[in-house]
């Protein structure tokens, strides 16, 4: 491990949570470009917010075990009193080892002790609600994705995103 990733909590089984490294922002791409609603540009744009122009980045989480990166939580702060919580996924090989509520626990602590005391939103999908909840949040809006016709009136953004009206 780099001698400047500060280590937020570690457990005798080998995981570890600690700040993430740059160096490794596109595997956590990767991981959730592969989810049914992520986009790279969301990630691209929370980094273009932290100005931290250091090898790990405050905010975003990595979880470690035996000294590979297992999962990733994001905390990056959108306003003085908002954050948004995001990119939170864990390998398949690892999912119900308790490594998820151990990064939101973290995550949370870090928070509290930097005295974050705003607001924290999250999107995530409906059967995922449940995992939220128990870390008191609670669902705020929800979103329906509706399919059809596209126009041909496109707009291209600097994320490569295509946006077209809905017929």
């Amino acid at each position: 491990m780099d001698d400047d990733t500060e280590v937020y909590r570690s457990w005798e089984d080998g995981f570890v949570v600690r700040r993430m490294r740059r160096n490794e922002i596109q595997q956590v791409m990767k991981w959730i470009s592969e989810g049914p609603r992520f986009t790279p540009c969301e990630l691209e744009c929370l980094l273009d917010m932290c100005a931290d122009n250091a090898n790990s980045i405050e905010g975003f989480y990595a979880g470690e075990l035996n000294h590979e990166m297992v999962a990733s939580l994001v905390a990056a702060p959108i306003a003085d009193d908002l954050r948004y919580l995001g990119c939170f996924y864990v390998v398949e090989r690892c999912r119900g080892s308790g490594f998820a509520r151990r990064m939101m626990t973290v995550a949370q602590d870090v928070e509290d002790r930097r005295g974050f005391a705003g607001v924290m939103c999250l999107t995530t999908e409906a059967d995922k609600e449940s995992l939220f909840e128990k870390f008191g949040y609670r669902t705020a809006v929800k979103i329906t994705i509706n399919r059809g016709l596209v126009s041909t009136d496109t707009k291209c953004y600097r994320c490569r995103n295509d946006i077209r009206q809905v017929g």
